[in-house]
């Protein structure tokens, strides 16, 4: 197998090489190609050490930036936590908010101002260690209720005790690893809960404890300064290295684990390192603030540094690949310069193949190409010729059809309409007479104006004509009703189709019963398509019969078969306009008839 390979190989060389046109093409191909990989390896090794260090230096430029922002975020959190505006009276209600109910108001209206000021606070909570007792306050659709809490102990929390030992008396826990605190918390997305202790000043003695739980609306604010790529993870810690943010939550049982503290402790207030995840090689980006000491870190993926190295040399790589296009393309344009116009003309032939009747090839000079292609759009013109003398001919044939089907007219209705005249002439006025002359002659006018497709409303109008001269016939004996819905007047439909229906009804129907025959003329919409539906209570057609009407509507028409056959001939009419998108539908049974015309939207068939 590999053999044959082989020689197939070397086949195609030798046929490649046999025209001088492709030697040059394989030759400046070959000097093209090792110029352009020798400078993409050099540009490639010089641009992914300097992309190392313009991304280090513009990461740890923002990193710092960022960390700065946190700091600052964390110390006016503190500032807001503390009520220096009136704090002696916030004291002495929490001395006395026991034994007095103002004080106890007082404290409740402090709460609500702390929570209503900022955007960033869930909830915020005053504990009273001596009465063991807490006030709450949620953020909730503007329902800022204060609930109090009693029995409540936190000297068994860690953060209680830390609190109380802490020589700025304030103490930040951190919800993503900590949620333990004992006060009533729930939201969503969370980020810290910052706790100060207000004292006695003589004994310090704590006298009460202000929470604020934090939501993420201001760290995410901050964190949004990042850039951030596929693969990039964040962590901010504090001075202890407690976790306050990751987005690496699978590794935070590494990025606690000694080995990162100890190569992050090492370190000075901004730097990077390598380190290994899971088997993952990670540029680390840190940065660790001067005053609290908060270290916000990034991760990078090698592979994303290297894949930016590679972006850059790529378009190294493809400005060699244009010059060498450019090149090949100067030596094909001499060689192709004789096929080009053979390929026109091919083109040409196939785009006749497909139809196109109008393609003409372009035609340049006096050579052989040139007399080939004369030819060509001569025997393109005859073609088209013949093509539209072909397709008069089915429109003509076509056109026929549709005018021996619109043709056929009952003389039946004629004669019995003239006679219903005279009677009535000889038993009533002359208005009534001068009524049923008009809709005559109305009726004569619609059915033949040379339009063959009308409105709905035009349509109707000419049955409610042709309805006048039926009802002189016979009488009370025909009751007619009309349901239609205004938004499908404007459809365009063949004309002379509600019309045969009704017709239809009124033969079969009323004239074989002496009692009163009901017709329902209905013309509704689904939306898109318009459905008329004729009804009435005649005897119904047999089963038998029913069936043989239904599959002579799916047999096509053929000459001379237009002649009384009704709703064949409608049915045919309507596919030749509409296509097989029509449906006729006819149900029968011993309570009447109904017969049913889906008219699609949209265009026609002509």
């Amino acid at each position: 197998m590999v053999y044959l390979l082989k020689i197939m190989l070397f086949n195609t060389i030798n046929k490649f090489s046999e025209r001088l046109v492709n030697k040059l093409i394989f030759l400046f191909a070959f000097i093209i190609i090792t110029i352009v990989l020798s400078l993409t390896f050099i540009s490639y090794k010089i641009i992914q050490n300097d992309t190392v260090k313009n991304l280090i230096a513009n990461d740890l430029n923002n990193l710092v930036l960022v960390n700065k922002n946190f700091e600052k975020y964390f110390i006016d959190i503190g500032k807001y936590s503390f009520p220096l505006t009136n704090y002696d009276n916030f004291m002495n209600a929490v001395v006395n908010e026991s034994g007095d109910y103002t004080q106890s108001i007082y404290l409740e209206n402090c709460l609500k101002n702390l929570i209503s000021q900022r955007k960033d606070i869930n909830s915020v909570f005053l504990y009273l260690p001596k009465e063991k007792k807490y006030y709450f306050v949620e953020y909730n659709n503007f329902d800022l209720t204060v609930k109090i809490f009693y029995n409540q102990d936190f000297s068994k929390f860690a953060w209680y005790r830390k609190l109380n030992s802490s020589t700025t008396n304030t103490y930040i826990q951190p919800l993503v690893t900590d949620k333990e605190n004992g006060y009533s918390i729930s939201g969503r997305n969370l980020f810290i809960m910052y706790h100060r202790i207000l004292r006695n000043i003589s004994n310090r003695e704590p006298l009460a404890v202000i929470s604020l739980c934090i939501n993420s609306v201001g760290k995410n604010e901050i964190l949004n300064d990042i850039p951030i790529k596929h693969g990039d993870h964040t962590l901010l810690l504090d001075e202890g290295n407690r976790i306050f943010y990751t987005n690496i939550p699978s590794y935070g049982h590494i990025l606690r684990g000694r080995s990162f503290q100890e190569l992050l402790n090492n370190k000075v207030n901004q730097g990077n390192f390598d380190f290994e995840i899971n088997h993952g090689q990670f540029l680390v980006v840190y940065s660790i603030t001067s005053i609290d000491g908060w270290k916000l870190i990034k991760f990078i993926p090698h592979s994303q540094i290297n894949k930016l190295a590679r972006v850059n040399s790529d378009i190294s790589l493809m400005i060699g690949v244009a010059f060498l296009i450019l090149s090949i393309g100067f030596v094909m344009i001499t060689s192709n310069s004789i096929t080009k116009p053979l390929q026109r003309l091919s083109t040409k032939m196939r785009a006749l193949g497909r139809g196109d009747f109008d393609a003409q090839a372009e035609i340049k000079g006096k050579d052989e190409v040139a007399q080939l292609s004369r030819q060509f759009n001569e025997m393109v013109v005859k073609i088209n010729e013949l093509v539209n003398e072909q397709y008069k001919m089915k429109l003509i044939q076509k056109n026929a059809i549709l005018k021996a089907l619109e043709a056929e007219l009952n003389p039946h209705f004629l004669y019995n309409a003239l006679q219903a005249i005279s009677t009535k002439a000889l038993k009533s006025g002359v208005k009534e007479i001068v009524t049923m002359v008009d809709a005559l002659s109305m009726t004569l006018r619609f059915c033949i104006n040379g339009a063959e497709i009308v409105k709905v409303r035009e349509e109707i109008n000419h049955v409610k004509n042709y309805l006048i001269i039926q009802k002189a016939r016979y009488g009370d004996k025909l009751v007619v009703t009309f349901e239609l819905e205004n938004s499908v007047m404007d459809f365009e439909i063949p004309k002379l189709s509600i019309q045969s229906l009704v017709e239809n009804s009124i033969k079969h129907a009323l004239e074989e019963r002496t009692s009163v025959s009901f017709i329902l003329i209905r013309v509704v919409s689904d939306g898109v398509n318009a459905k008329i539906i004729i009804k009435d209570n005649g005897p119904g057609i047999e089963k038998n019969r029913l069936k043989e009407i239904m599959a002579s509507l799916e047999d096509e028409w053929s000459d001379g078969e237009y002649q009384n056959k009704g709703l064949k001939n409608l049915n045919t009419r309507l596919k030749l306009l509409f296509g097989q998108r029509v449906q006729m539908d006819i149900k029968s049974d011993e309570n009447g008839t109904e017969t049913s015309i889906t008219i699609p939207g949209g265009r026609l068939n002509v």
